[in-house]
């Protein structure tokens, strides 16, 4: 582990990180080869071995994060052990950003009844989906009522002899419960 020691440095910068000396990657994170030999391929990331070496192991699937923001930082002090989501969610990205939101684009706020998740998994705002929903009738409205009128003049038999039954079944059930209600004064 002295080689690892020898990347970090004397001084700790202003926000009291020590900034890893050693190959840092594209995404800005410090890179470390703990094997040294050479047909052993990969780099681990030098604050997960940070943390090994001066806290112990991490457990099997958890993340490690950077309480500072620094990606470069290896102070154990500054790193915590933390399920991916919750890391995620800390984070400054889309997700962490959309899921700290408390109201919708329009200013609806985000409550359990003003609140659904469409078939995506996207958090959607109720208020918002009614009056999309309302718009697009209103925009179309002619055309719903011009396809209702010609449904209607191809269908206006069958609708008319489903009609007739509904009506003749409330009749009979109506007239069944009035002959009982007589029958019931007649025994008293």
């Amino acid at each position: 582990m002295d080689r690892f020691l020898a990347y970090i440095p004397d001084e700790p910068d202003e926000q009291n990180c020590w900034v890893w000396q050693g190959y840092v990657d594209a995404g800005g994170y410090g890179r470390f080869r703990r094997n040294t030999d050479r047909s052993v391929w990969g780099h681990e990331y030098a604050h997960r071995v940070s943390y090994e070496y001066f806290r112990g192991p991490i457990a099997k699937g958890a993340t490690i994060d950077h309480l500072c923001r620094n990606r470069a930082c290896v102070n154990p002090d500054h790193l915590e052990v933390v399920s991916e989501r919750e890391n995620i969610l800390r984070g400054h990205g889309c997700c962490a950003r959309n899921a700290r939101k408390t109201h919708c684009a329009h200013g609806h706020e985000f409550t359990e009844d003003n609140t659904y998740r469409d078939k995506d998994g996207h958090r959607r705002c109720r208020a918002c989906t009614r009056e999309e929903q309302r718009k697009r009738y209103l925009a179309n409205r002619e055309a719903v009522r011009k396809r209702q009128a010609e449904y209607y003049q191809k269908h206006k038999d069958e609708i008319s002899r489903r009609n007739k039954a509904r009506y003749q079944r409330k009749k009979a059930a109506k007239d069944k419960s009035s002959k009982s209600l007589d029958l019931g004064e007649s025994i008293l």
